[in-house]
């Protein structure tokens, strides 16, 4: 098949290109070791990048980069007339449009132009997001997933709520998130702690991501500084960006290791002794699927989740490692719990290799 792909440039606080990172930017690369030929379009919204490039990178993806700074006033116009350039030389069996609600509209213009079908991936529950408060965004973005010949959600929660709300024609699939093939690092705990200036002798709780009141961060922090009362030998591991919404205050016992390399992420892993997923029970949170779970589960340690959405369903076996989103005691408890008498999740995970042979295996049918 060949493939274009509509995605932004910009996602869970990386850039998919210079960091190499996630979900858009490892099917890709997948669909291309499966033997598709793709050519991929990113849209940086904000930044300083001020030419557009093209980027052929080791996994053989073409990957087109436009910076909307770039483009200046008249950037609608002009960024259309490059993307419709680009699709007639491609000329693709299919358009997959994904990561939130401008790209998909984008990829339903585009596949009605060149006469392609539209493959949609959402990987989350995009309403949920700012874009779709600018005026005629919501309309445009629900008939392009209505109109879509496929929809990939990231979760069986959120193609229910796709069905219910937009009725769509084409058929919706559940692609999970995964994680990279050799993501776990051999690595023993006091090695990692070591290459992250952290001690041997404590107990680090933690975790890694957006770190921001839309996540409930500030519940993990609240539930630690209580624990420090009753015990001295716990500290607190955080990584990510920092929102200015969230105090860390002055504490020799809160670490706050900056936005990591995703390479560094399994060392982050495997430093600490229980791991922490944190979520609203909102529009948002009922319907993501965190990144972090699958890559805590991998690296083998305790993993204590906020009890919204999907972790409700992944986590089902495993009632010790949920708290009620919102409740820090019951957060604080469930720590605790895991401190003393770890509960691994075991659990199969997927690699992104086999999900994008799932995800193929249904675009092929578009293509014929």
């Amino acid at each position: 098949m060949r493939i274009l792909v509509l995605t932004k440039r910009r996602y869970m606080g990386k850039d998919l290109l210079n960091d190499r990172y996630g979900r858009f930017y490892e099917l890709p690369k997948e669909f291309v070791r499966l033997g598709h030929d793709v050519t991929a379009v990113c849209l940086l919204y904000r930044g300083l990048e001020n030419n557009d490039r093209i980027i052929s990178n080791t996994e053989r993806v073409s990957w087109h980069s436009y910076s909307i700074s770039s483009i200046g006033s008249k950037g609608i116009v002009s960024w259309w007339r490059k993307l419709n350039s680009l699709g007639e030389s491609f000329q693709p069996d299919l358009i997959l449009a994904w990561s939130d609600a401008v790209q998909i509209i984008l990829g339903s213009f585009l596949a009605r132009k060149l006469n392609r079908p539209l493959a949609v991936d959402l990987y989350d529950n995009f309403e949920s997001y700012g874009q779709c408060k600018i005026p005629g965004v919501l309309p445009l973005f629900r008939r392009a997933v209505r109109q879509a010949k496929l929809i990939s959600c990231i979760s069986p929660e959120l193609g229910q709520l796709v069905e219910q709300r937009y009725r769509p024609k084409g058929e919706i699939i559940t692609i999970e998130n995964a994680v990279p093939e050799g993501f776990s690092r051999n690595e023993d705990k006091e090695t990692s702690r070591t290459k992250l200036g952290l001690k041997d002798n404590v107990k680090y709780v933690g975790t890694a991501g957006a770190l921001d009141p839309s996540r409930s961060i500030s519940d993990l922090i609240r539930a630690f500084q209580s624990m420090t009362q009753e015990d001295k030998n716990v500290h607190l591991v955080l990584a990510g960006p920092l929102s200015k919404d969230i105090e860390l205050h002055e504490n020799d016992r809160i670490h706050y290791l900056g936005e990591l390399d995703y390479s560094e992420i399994p060392r982050l892993y495997n430093a600490l002794d229980v791991g922490v997923i944190c979520n609203k029970d909102s529009a948002f949170g009922k319907y993501c699927f965190p990144q972090k779970a699958y890559e805590m589960i991998v690296c083998r340690i305790p993993v204590v989740a906020a009890d919204v959405g999907v972790m409700h369903r992944l986590f089902a076996r495993f009632p010790n490692n949920l708290y009620k989103s919102g409740n820090q005691l019951d957060l604080k408890y469930k720590i605790q719990q895991q401190l003393n008498n770890p509960i691994l999740t075991e659990l199969p995970v997927p690699t992104w290799n086999t999900q994008a042979k799932v995800m193929a295996s249904k675009l092929k049918n578009l293509a014929l």
